[in-house]
């Protein structure tokens, strides 16, 4: 694939390493039973932020970003798609937000399921099991 570097792939999709650690496509097959590195058609692409926003602005988007992207749909399949399985995806996306959350120690606003935001103070703090 041109030297690029497969990291997922299944269905004739996948996803694909342009530029290690930064930047990632995702590629698939343009028609049945057409090979992926013959006639790629670009689904979607992902530029991580490179270098410390606040010495050369923003450039990309964060891990959290995407795990919040992630959580976004799990949320919204959940009713549609009900399973044990997005049930514990989920719960550990959660987990893995809140730890690079609390690594970067940047104050944050974030919406999850047990979580309420107080978007003055722009802090999370946990709520009681419902």
């Amino acid at each position: 694939m041109n030297g690029f570097t497969p990291i997922y792939s299944d269905n004739n999709v996948a996803a694909v390493c342009t530029e290690p650690g930064h930047k990632y496509v995702i590629l698939k097959g343009t028609r049945a039973g057409q090979n992926l590195e013959k006639d790629p058609a670009l689904l979607g692409s992902l530029s991580f932020q490179t270098g410390p926003a606040e010495d050369i602005g923003i450039n990309g988007v964060s891990n959290q970003q995407v795990l919040a992207i992630l959580i976004d749909r799990l949320e919204f399949q959940k009713h549609t798609f009900p399973s044990s399985f997005n049930k514990n995806a989920l719960m550990h996306l959660n987990d893995a937000l809140r730890l690079l959350i609390d690594h970067a120690g940047t104050p944050v606003v974030w919406k999850e399921i047990g979580m309420e935001v107080d978007e003055a103070a722009q802090v999370v703090t946990e709520q009681p099991a419902r």
